[in-house]
């Protein structure tokens, strides 16, 4: 029997910051804050599952086994795990989380504040996916160090069963070495520690920048950006997984400007070795970059390049050079944030995987963009499954997609699916055109303040 095994790198259980002594976003933002798993079972094989916490590398007790979850997933449904919600699990936990099965699996991670959402106590939430695929050189593009009251901080997993050395090696945004701020430690076997970048005496204040993380074992990482969140407009929580693969084209599901609010920013750095002409070409228009030197990044804010903007769309990015990129989205007037990671050219498959989509459940509604990143026009079939549904809803086909174009789903427009629907999504490209997507979702009550507004990355289905 071959084990699937999934990294769930930054776990946190009634973690209140506060109780540690820490003040202001100083090692984390401040408040109460809780994780949840979703898990999605790729077969229509029931799935044995194991997920398995330990605590992080720099927690009270360094690397100690926390607690084990053994389930079972019937076929080609997902199940939530929401940890203060499980019996016998440890209070104040910050540690990472690993899922075997027997059958091939996909997994998401949400942390979030305990808040009230409202103007005195606003909610955030951010969203990462889990890691099918460690390496031992992961890109960290967007990183801040208390620039306009904003803080990162990076959590990386060893993912062996030996100890691994890791580095991280600081860029500012012009591409230079920070030397001063590089960071080095040893991980136990699968344990994670978490580096803050407002602890980090070598960074600079307003620093903005990137890191490269290396380890002597295959690693795992997560980034978290939060703003200051000393008010609901400033609420801003953003995790995003750590970039494994350069490529000299990237693709872009999701663009925004002037979109009912939402606003798009792409950060796209130059991971090679020589200096990189960019172009973006864009449902708004093109552009190209002048010369960005190695590490240094290329950052466009589309509503001040695009200023008569005023529609969602997709895009892609090529370069002389390998890149990486994320994307940024925002709508200011409700404190939104996320950030997701651009898709390297190459990665794509027919069948993307989506474990936790909404349909006013608890407010909650979500949506996904899917971009034909192939040659040739192709449908996109959908399948919901879960939830509150006795069976699987599949709706008529999507029409024929324009290579390099996205198709949009949101989960309200969708006849048959009802409310409360929490459940999972399977996408399928139907005339064999790679695809692939991201999710997002919002809390459409109007009396929720703060950022309710997540995303993640779809995960690409292939052969475990």
């Amino acid at each position: 029997m071959k084990v699937i095994r999934i990294v769930l790198t930054l776990l946190l259980v009634a973690i209140a910051v506060q109780a540690f002594g820490l003040s202001g976003i100083a090692e984390g933002p401040v408040g109460t804050w809780v994780s949840g798993i979703q898990v999605q079972n790729q077969s229509s094989t029931t799935a044995n599952i194991t997920i398995e916490f330990r605590w992080a590398q720099n927690s009270a007790t360094p690397g100690a086994w926390a607690h084990t979850i053994s389930d079972s997933i019937p076929g080609n449904k997902s199940k939530t795990y929401y940890l203060p919600n499980i019996t016998g699990f440890p209070e104040n936990f910050v540690g990472s989380a690993v899922v075997s099965s027997d059958q091939p699996v996909a997994a998401i991670l949400n942390t979030s504040k305990v808040a009230a959402g409202t103007t005195a106590d606003p909610k955030r939430i951010g969203s990462a996916s889990g890691v099918l695929d460690p390496a031992t050189t992961v890109y960290a593009p967007y990183l801040r160090k208390n620039y306009s009251g904003r803080n990162s901080y990076i959590a990386v997993q060893n993912t062996s069963t030996v100890a691994a050395t890791v580095s991280i090696t600081y860029r500012d945004n012009t591409g230079a070495v920070v030397s001063a701020a590089t960071q080095t430690a040893t991980l136990s076997p699968t344990t994670t520690m978490i580096f803050y970048q407002d602890s980090n005496a070598g960074l600079p204040n307003g620093f903005f920048g990137s890191a490269v993380v290396t380890g002597s074992q295959p690693l795992a990482v997560v980034v978290n950006n939060a703003n200051d969140g000393t008010s609901w407009s400033r609420s801003q929580f953003e995790s995003y997984n750590g970039l494994i693969q350069g490529a000299t084209k990237l693709w872009v599901p999701k663009i925004t400007a002037n979109f009912s609010g939402y606003n798009t920013g792409l950060t796209i750095q130059n991971v090679g070795t020589a200096a990189a002409t960019m172009q973006l070409v864009s449902t708004y228009g093109n552009l190209t970059s002048p010369a960005i030197q190695p590490g240094a990044a290329w950052s466009i804010y589309l509503p001040s390049a695009f200023p008569s903007a005023s529609t969602a769309g997709s895009a892609t990015v090529t370069s002389s050079q390998p890149m990486v990129g994320v994307v940024t989205e925002n709508k200011q007037e409700k404190g939104y944030g996320v950030v997701w990671s651009m898709i390297p050219d190459g990665t794509g498959t027919v069948t993307v995987l989506f474990p936790k989509f909404d349909r006013n459940s608890s407010g909650y509604n979500g949506g996904i963009q899917i971009q034909n990143i192939g040659s040739a026009p192709t449908r996109m079939q959908v399948t919901f499954s879960g939830g509150n549904l006795v069976t699987d809803l599949t709706p008529p086909a999507s029409g024929y997609i324009a290579a390099g174009s996205s198709w949009t789903l949101y989960g309200p427009n969708v006849s048959g699916l009802p409310d409360g629907f929490f459940g999972s999504v399977t996408v399928v490209s139907l005339d064999g055109q790679p695809i692939a997507g991201v999710y997002t979702s919002k809390n459409d009550n109007a009396t929720a303040m703060g950022d309710y507004y997540s995303a993640y990355n779809g995960i690409q289905k292939g052969t475990p």
